[in-house]
């Protein structure tokens, strides 16, 4: 049995892969008099050695019976400056473990590294006694999951409302989801464009995985900034669609400057485990271009739509 729930995170601003700055203080929780979260850490799948990541949030089932389960989760934010919801990414098939998550020395030396970084904001009582307070708090990561059954957003999406609609601003509250309204959620962010990079997803047969967005074997965003750096170069500093030729900066002025999306040529449910992407499976398209080339099966090459442009 699997059971669908919505958690909210605390706001983080660098992914929840580390913790961010200036929130000392600015809340009456435990993220506001320490200065960090537990889940600061629910999408860094590079700290974890084996094929499991570890992940908290604050909700705490009351009912044991419910440890047998397997959960589908998704994770959400509360945007208080855009008074709105945000997907934020997706635990699927994770299993809840009360005593939480074992201790390993070289995790707890990351941590420890990046709640240094924080500075002052890092609150001094919490930094007085910080491998003391690090290490009670391995206990506290409950959600167990496959690595590659973590979904990572490169950027958070707006929640769908119209799916179901979401109001809950508790962090130890569970919204629970039919398996309908997960799938939905799904499909919404697989649909749906990135701000920072538009990512690029698979439709999958029926029965087979539903979803694949940045998981620990997908895209190397370094190598799509090489891409992105090495067109401009090329191009008189200018980033256009390889397909149509549009640019979004002469169409949307200052806004649009560096903006592209970036397709894979290569379909992730295609791709070979552990291969690595190279700088010739990138192409740089225009958003609706991506969509045309993503619109049936086999996918489109640049040539072919190119050719379907001239008609």
């Amino acid at each position: 049995m699997t059971t669908c729930l919505a958690l909210r995170l605390t706001h983080n601003d660098n992914m929840w892969v580390k913790p961010s700055k200036g929130r000392l203080y600015q809340s009456d929780d435990y993220v506001g008099r320490t200065g960090f979260g537990h889940e600061d850490w629910n999408f860094n799948l590079e700290q974890f050695k084996g094929d499991y990541a570890w992940g908290f949030q604050r909700f705490v089932f009351k009912n044991k019976d419910r440890y047998k389960e397997n959960f589908n989760l998704c994770f959400y934010d509360y945007d208080k400056k855009r008074k709105a919801y945000f997907v934020v990414g997706f635990y699927l098939d994770a299993q809840y473990v009360p005593k939480g998550m074992p201790f390993e020395e070289t995790l707890f030396l990351q941590k420890k590294n990046d709640l240094i970084g924080l500075g002052d904001s890092l609150s001094e009582s919490y930094y007085k006694d910080i491998d003391k307070n690090l290490k009670e708090g391995f206990q506290y990561y409950c959600w167990k999951v496959l690595k590659q059954n973590v979904v990572k957003l490169e950027c958070p999406i707006q929640y769908p409302q119209h799916i179901r609609q979401l109001k809950c601003k508790r962090y130890a509250t569970a919204m629970g989801l039919t398996d309908d309204e997960f799938e939905r959620i799904l499909e919404y962010v697989k649909n749906a464009n990135s701000e920072y990079v538009n990512i690029d997803y698979d439709t999958f047969p029926e029965g087979e995985e539903k979803l694949a967005i940045h998981k620990s074997r997908e895209r190397n965003y370094k190598l799509i900034n090489q891409k992105k750096s090495e067109f401009k170069a090329s191009h008189n500093g200018k980033l256009y669609c390889e397909a149509c030729g549009l640019n979004f900066e002469e169409v949307y002025g200052e806004y649009g400057k560096d903006f592209i999306e970036v397709h894979h040529i290569i379909p992730i449910s295609e791709s070979v485990e552990n291969r690595k992407t190279k700088l010739e499976d990138l192409v740089l398209l225009c958003s609706n271009c991506h969509r045309m080339v993503h619109h049936r099966r086999p996918w489109l090459n640049k040539n072919q739509l190119q050719s379907l442009l001239k008609k």
